[in-house]
């Protein structure tokens, strides 16, 4: 592989890097919203699901019960065993009805959200830009370990004459920029000159 070609290898690799670190901060961006989202949400418990249930139906039978007896004048006794009978339905309700609901909601399929099916395709691509970063990172390390001395020297020569000096007091800023194996290599070639 010729100088140029390693140069194009190594820019192609930051291009990625930077791709990947987009896709990657606009990942975890999705995530902490859907984590907040969640964590504002209020779970019940299947206990207060069942008891809000079936308070709601035992006051939905109270309040249906007292229209009609303000509608038909019904006499003492019929009221006194639609009470018996409303809290013998609510203890059936919390006992045997909401128990089997509940448990066919859980076995329910939900499909897909839009979020859930947004957060699954972006999370599809920032695992192939990690891996493609990953694959040009270790392609860039195994050309560069294949120079001979003299082409590693040459390389470094052709990196500074694009403005791209690597002294040791500029390796900071390079860091931001050089994938994770450029530094550590290019200081290898130092040392061996």
């Amino acid at each position: 592989m010729t100088i140029e070609e390693l140069y194009e290898l190594r820019e192609q690799l930051l291009n990625n890097k930077t791709k990947f670190s987009e896709l990657n901060a606009k990942y975890n961006k999705l995530l902490s919203k859907i984590n907040e989202r969640k964590s504002k949400e209020k779970k019940l418990t299947e206990e207060e699901y069942i008891q809000g249930k079936a308070s709601t139906w035992y006051w939905g039978r109270t309040f249906f019960m007292i229209l009609l007896i303000a509608c038909f004048k019904m006499t003492d006794d019929v009221i006194l065993l639609f009470i018996f009978a409303n809290m013998g339905l609510r203890i059936f309700d919390e006992k045997v009805v909401l128990p089997k609901l509940l448990s066919k909601q859980k076995n329910k399929v939900i499909p897909e959200s839009r979020e859930e099916k947004n957060q699954r395709e972006l999370y599809e691509e920032v695992s192939e830009a990690r891996k493609l970063y990953h694959e040009l990172n270790k392609k860039y390390e195994t050309e560069f370990r294949k120079l001979s001395k003299n082409d590693k020297v040459a390389y470094l020569e052709y990196l500074e004459s694009l403005g791209l000096s690597l002294d040791l007091e500029e390796q900071e800023n390079l860091i931001q920029n050089a994938p994770s194996g450029d530094i550590k290599m290019l200081n290898m070639v130092y040392e061996e000159q």
